[in-house]
């Protein structure tokens, strides 16, 4: 026996056991079948076959994602589908932040921001409600407004942008 190897399953250079490499395969499908909605209708029929495994398919070593990633990072549409399909498994939303500017004849008139919080993926939606703005009123207030509401993780990756106007004209009661 070699110094610095045990005759358990892993050794201290860190190579994962047949038992420990299963255990995370299993946990790796169960974790896209929830979040993709990947592999449901294939779960019942891999169950039969040697414990979730294909005869004869030996899995590859396990690689962190970042080095899952850059392997292949000369072929641009292998990349693209790496990242779709690993942020799949981990596409937590965190720091989400909101922008909201208004403009007035080209000038801008009003800006708020806000977080709004991290984000797990969920069947039903979050809702979060804003504080109410007061509209400006008076002769000099009328007139066609444009505003822009944006929403921002804080990598400063855009998730929505919404571009509207509106109109402030007085009433006649």
């Amino acid at each position: 026996m070699e110094p610095g190897s045990s005759s358990g399953g892993s050794s201290a250079r860190g190579v994962v056991s047949d038992q420990g490499r299963e255990e995370k395969q299993k946990e790796m499908r169960e974790k896209l079948s929830e979040v993709c909605g990947v592999g449901e209708e294939e779960e019942e029929e891999d169950d039969d076959k040697s414990n979730g495994i294909a005869s004869g398919f030996v899995p590859g070593p396990l690689v962190s994602l970042k080095e899952q990633i850059d392997k292949d990072k000369d072929d641009e549409s292998l990349r693209r589908w790496k990242e779709k399909l690993l942020g799949c498994l981990e596409n937590d939303l965190n720091g989400l932040t909101y922008s909201n500017t208004v403009w007035k004849g080209g000038l801008q008139v009003d800006q708020s921001k806000g977080m709004l919080g991290t984000f797990a993926p969920n069947k039903e939606p979050y809702v979060h409600t804003l504080e109410e703005e007061t509209t400006p009123s008076g002769l000099l207030a009328r007139g066609i407004y444009s505003a822009k509401l944006k929403f921002e993780d804080d990598d400063r990756r855009s998730h929505m942008e919404l571009q509207y106007a509106f109109e402030i004209k007085k009433t006649v009661s």
